[in-house]
């Protein structure tokens, strides 16, 4: 086969027939035919212009951050430090559909002396007329991953709407209809799935449920043995109270509830109180309370008569200077917050505005985020406007470039606010204090100091106002959750 000659490289790019094949599979498949195929077509482009393949890099993963894919990274570096002269894709997409990493990838390549070239389009980037057609086709590639992104995003907000779950799929204590998309218990799973979330409520950890499950012969939906992790997995998604998990909570499904409301309250109750132990030995306080200048304030060592402080971690490690070092007694903490905790069920009308000023902010936060959609919708629609403009030669390639830069910096901050505009998870805290009171002194340290974690952010610690006894309870100035900031 007569070897074609290889395009002429850009200015400042190495001659050099020295290739490496970068292929990437957009999902794992059970075969490597895409893969493979890849390949094949690559090698053969290579022949025809007498290219050297030295490697092959290969990336099957997906939903990882770009530059952390392990393909990318060792084919960039093997241009820069000048093991290869060309990297050769299956499509330009292939690297990426990212306008802005496949800027990244094309100006390291560039700036390393290298080359990209693609094999089903051959384009020749020595030339401005073959770097702008390279550019519309990572443009349209761009758009496709756009487009896919917007289509998948209504997909999900559909069924939320719905009350289905985003993924689908099936769900341990119900029979899928996959016509109907819809769930119904199981007549054998759902009794057993009640059993689950009692036996947790009597106390019983998850590691138990599972070897309780494995001995009775239950398995999972897959047919595998039950693990500590699968079962919480299971209980914590709160399918069996009707609802569906989202990235902002918990939201009512469409299908029916296996267990009771008041059930599921009570299990997030107790979940709060003893998953995901922080590391050390934790009191009811720890982590919670803030000294005047800002600072942690931490237990100090007993003192000589048996009696527990807490004190300003600022003025003990002697890093900075703390203008009146707070220290205060452990034993008058905890009577605190144990009084604190005790008069919730009395403060119903402040929860009750608490959750309903919460709902008002969820539904601000909703309608601000929609407002963003639209104008990233339309940001969007002015870039592909412009890169039409730009094929037809009704505007220069300099007015592009600039006008997109504007746009890209636009979407940029636009999608910016967009995140900052989610509303945050819904705390049910109304319904789940009454639960979380419940029993609370006869908690251990570390079960209180997650209690108290769900309800409080800190609380400041302040100079007595006066001498004298009977002031104590105004040196704290609590922080609950629903307390705004001014």
């Amino acid at each position: 086969m007569t070897a074609r000659r290889a395009p002429v490289p850009l200015r400042g790019a190495r001659p050099g027939n020295r290739a490496v094949l970068y292929l990437r599979q957009s999902k794992e498949r059970e075969d490597s035919e895409s893969i493979e195929t890849q390949e094949y077509l690559g090698r053969e482009y290579c022949e025809q212009r007498g290219y050297t393949v030295v490697d092959v890099q290969v990336d099957r993963i997906t939903g990882r951050k770009w530059d952390k894919r392990p393909g990318v990274v060792e084919t960039l570096r093997l241009i820069e430090d000048n093991r290869a002269d060309v990297i050769v894709l299956w499509k330009w997409s292939r690297l990426s559909r990212s306008r802005l990493h496949w800027a990244l990838a094309d100006d390291r390549v560039h700036l390393a002396g290298g080359r990209i070239e693609s094999v089903t389009e051959p384009i020749d980037t020595s030339t401005a007329s073959g770097r702008f057609a390279r550019g519309v086709m990572t443009e349209y590639a761009a758009f496709q991953s756009e487009s896919m992104g917007e289509v998948w995003a209504e997909t999900l907000d559909r069924r939320r709407r719905k009350g289905l779950p985003p993924s689908g799929g099936e769900r341990y204590g119900y029979v899928r209809d996959r016509d109907a998309d819809t769930y119904a218990p199981h007549d054998l799973e759902a009794p057993i799935l009640a059993e689950m979330y009692q036996r947790s409520l009597a106390g019983t950890g998850m590691a138990s449920i599972a070897r309780w499950l494995n001995e009775s012969g239950h398995r999972t939906r897959n047919g595998n043995e039950w693990s500590a992790r699968t079962v919480s997995r299971v209980l914590d998604s709160g399918f069996a109270a009707g609802l569906i998990h989202t990235d902002t909570g918990h939201l009512p499904g469409a299908h029916t509830a296996i267990i009771t409301r008041e059930t599921w309250d009570a299990f997030r109750a107790r979940r709060a109180s003893t998953t995901k132990p922080p590391r050390g030995t934790l009191r009811m306080a720890s982590g919670l309370l803030r000294c005047g200048c800002g600072s942690t304030m931490f237990a100090s060592s007993t003192s000589k008569d048996g009696v527990g402080y807490y004190s300003c971690a600022t003025y003990h490690r002697g890093r900075a200077r703390c203008p009146h070092p707070m220290v205060i007694s452990r034993s008058v903490v905890e009577r605190y917050l144990t009084e604190w905790i005790e008069a919730l069920p009395e403060r119903a009308a402040e929860l009750r505005a608490a959750a309903e000023a919460e709902a008002a902010q969820r539904v601000r936060a909703l309608e601000d985020r929609a407002a963003l959609e639209r104008l990233i919708g339309q940001a969007q629609k002015r870039l592909a406007d412009l890169t039409v403009l730009l094929v037809d030669g009704k505007i220069s390639q300099d007015a592009y470039g600039a006008t997109s830069a504007r746009v890209d910096a636009e979407l940029a901050s636009l999608r910016a606010r967009h995140v900052r505009a989610a509303p945050t998870p819904n705390r049910d805290l109304f319904a789940l204090v009454p639960h979380l009171v419940e029993g609370f002194t006869d908690l251990p340290p570390a079960s209180q100091n997650r209690v108290l974690r769900q309800l409080l952010r800190h609380i400041v610690i302040l100079p007595a106002p006066r001498k004298g006894g009977g002031v104590w309870r105004q040196r704290f100035d609590p922080w609950p959750v629903w307390r705004t900031y001014d």
